[in-house]
C-alpha cells in the first residue's frame, strides 16, 4: 500500500529469490496491497533462482530501476545486493521484509515488515507449558503479534500522515479479522 501511494512512476519492482514458498506469498501480498490502492500500478516480479545471490539481486534491482520502478522490495538474504543498488539512486526506495534493514541504507529503506521472533518463542514456551511439543503451525502475522511494521525514522516524514493512517487502519482491520487476505 505504501509503495502504491507514493510511487511517482506507477512501477514497483520485486526482487525475489525462488518462485516458491514464503517468497511467493510475500510477493502476492505486496502485489495485492499495491493494487488495492491503485489498480493501474504495475508490479513487476523477477527471481534470481537463489536465496543468496547478492550480485543477481543487484542486477534485478538495476533492471527494475531501468524500467522505471521507484519502489522496490524483495526477500531472502540476497536483498542486501538489491538494497545497495537502490541506495545509489536518488528518489528510489526499498521496502524491507524479515527485519529492519534501514541500517544498511538509511536514506533508501523507507519501511520494514519485521518478524517478531520474541513473540514466536513465547508462543512456543506457552505451548510447551500446555504439554504441546511440536506439530503446531505458528504464523508470522499481524493478528498473531509476530509481525510488525516499522518506518525508518530518518525518512518517516516523507510519508504523508494520511497514508500512514490508512495503513494503520488496514493493519488494524487485519488484526481484528475484519479484513482477511487470501494469497494466490
Amino acid at each position: 500500500m505504501l509503495a502504491a501511494h507514493m510511487t511517482e512512476s506507477g512501477i514497483l519492482g520485486i526482487v525475489g529469490p525462488v518462485e516458491a514458498g514464503d517468497a511467493v506469498r510475500y510477493n502476492s501480498g505486496f502485489r495485492q496491497g499495491a493494487l488495492a490502492v491503485d489498480p493501474d500500478v504495475q508490479v513487476r516480479i523477477a527471481y534470481t533462482g537463489s536465496f543468496g545471490d547478492l550480485v543477481g539481486a543487484g542486477d534485478l534491482a538495476s533492471s527494475h530501476i531501468d524500467a522505471g520502478a521507484d519502489f522496490l522490495t524483495g526477500s531472502a538474504q540476497q536483498t542486501v545486493g538489491a538494497i545497495r543498488v537502490v541506495e545509489e539512486v536518488d528518489d528510489v526506495y526499498w521496502l524491507s521484509t524479515d527485519m529492519d534493514q534501514s541500517h544498511i541504507a538509511p536514506k533508501s529503506v523507507l519501511a520494514s515488515q519485521v518478524y517478531n521472533f520474541e513473540a514466536v518463542v513465547n508462543q512456543m514456551l506457552d505451548l510447551r507449558e500446555e504439554g504441546i511439543i511440536g506439530g503446531e503451525h505458528l504464523a508470522l502475522s499481524f493478528p498473531a503479534g509476530t509481525l510488525d511494521l516499522r518506518y525508518n525514522e530518518e525518512l518517516v516524514d516523507l510519508i504523508p500522515e494520511e497514508v500512514r493512517a490508512e495503513i494503520e487502519e488496514v493493519m488494524q482491520q487485519i488484526i481484528d479479522g475484519e479484513l482477511v487476505i487470501e494469497l494466490d
